[in-house]
């Protein structure tokens, strides 16, 4: 994944965003994962396009049985996520700048390859599931966990118009990178076409109600802004705006979907 295609910056609002977001899928995911066969002694792939705070919930749970080893693409990901392993006190993390065109480089096969909202940022979705696909012993598993940006699943309760502004911000941002629009979607056939077996698919999606959950649309227009007003999707007044009346959705009652991902697996 080119660092470029990410419209998301590495800056405190995503940093917390990310956070959060981690409290609210976190359980979920490390739950499935365990159904479809983690073991403490396994040696497992985080490729990340972001901060990897669930690399510290793989690490928490394989323990000194097993390791992890996490790629990044950026320097500044790789570094903010090292310093929150150290001050976790985690150290079976084996932190590497590597893409996943380049997984060949770490010369290491996997017992299961894991990642979350990255293949989403990648213009060529079928090379990244192969060379996942090489990187994992016979038997391994790849787990994708991605979203769509244009069939996002999310919903609102009372209707918020504001948060179907937010995903059409994020939906036009992606095509400005001519970014697929539905990657979720075209993962669970495009694992049989590559002759995955054990194919599964499930789907994570938490209710947003706490002031907290909510706010992370107001920090994702604050991480996107420089994007969203060099593309020209809206002028700085009328993106301060939008952040305003965020706000205004954390502290009401409101009931939020948010993105819908699909968690797709498959073994070799």
């Amino acid at each position: 994944m080119d660092k470029k295609n990410n419209f998301l910056e590495a800056n405190p609002a995503e940093i917390l965003r990310l956070k959060t977001l981690s409290k609210m899928y976190n359980n979920f995911t490390l739950n499935h994962l365990i159904s479809i066969g983690l073991k403490e002694d396994m040696t497992i792939l985080e490729f990340s396009s972001r901060i990897g705070f669930f690399a510290i919930e793989l690490a928490k749970f394989v323990g000194s049985k097993g390791k992890i080893i996490a790629i990044y693409n950026d320097a500044d990901s790789l570094n903010i996520t090292e310093k929150i392993a150290q001050n976790a006190g985690i150290n079976n993390i084996d932190f590497r700048l590597c893409t996943i065109e380049n997984l060949a480089s770490l010369n290491a096969k996997f017992d299961m390859a894991y990642g979350r909202w990255t293949l989403i940022y990648n213009n060529n979705l079928d090379n990244c599931i192969e060379q996942l696909q090489k990187s994992l012993k016979p038997g391994g598993k790849l787990i994708c966990e991605e979203l769509n940006f244009e069939e996002h699943g999310s919903f609102s309760y009372p209707y918020e118009k504001l948060i179907h502004e937010y995903h059409t911000l994020t939906f036009k941002n992606s095509q400005k990178l001519n970014l697929e629009p539905n990657t979720a979607s075209k993962l669970y056939n495009l694992f049989k076409t590559k002759n995955f077996t054990d194919i599964t698919i499930n789907t994570n999606q938490p209710l947003r109600t706490s002031e907290e959950e909510k706010s992370v649309y107001r920090l994702g227009l604050e991480s996107m802004s420089s994007s969203i007003v060099e593309n020209k999707l809206c002028s700085e007044n009328e993106l301060s705006e939008m952040i305003k009346q965020m706000l205004r959705i954390e502290k009401n009652n409101s009931i939020i979907g948010g993105y819908r991902n699909l968690i797709i697996s498959g073994r070799t």
